[in-house]
């Protein structure tokens, strides 16, 4: 998610961002890393990570 700085700071800011999107993909049954930072060159930059194992029938696509 890229958003700008004032944006983010009216969603909550970066670790409520972080923490609603944690919960959005914990309760689609991943596994998740999350990263965030605040005032980058394109403004506050938000992302999620599923860290499961790819399955089988998808590793083609992803690697």
């Amino acid at each position: 998610m890229n958003l700008d700085d004032e944006e983010a700071v009216g969603l909550g800011g970066v670790e409520l961002i972080r923490a609603a999107m944690r919960k959005a993909a914990k309760q689609l049954g991943w596994k998740v890393t999350t990263i965030g930072w605040i005032g980058t060159r394109n403004g506050t930059m938000v992302a999620v990570q599923d860290t499961r194992e790819v399955p089988g029938e998808y590793r083609g696509v992803v690697d």
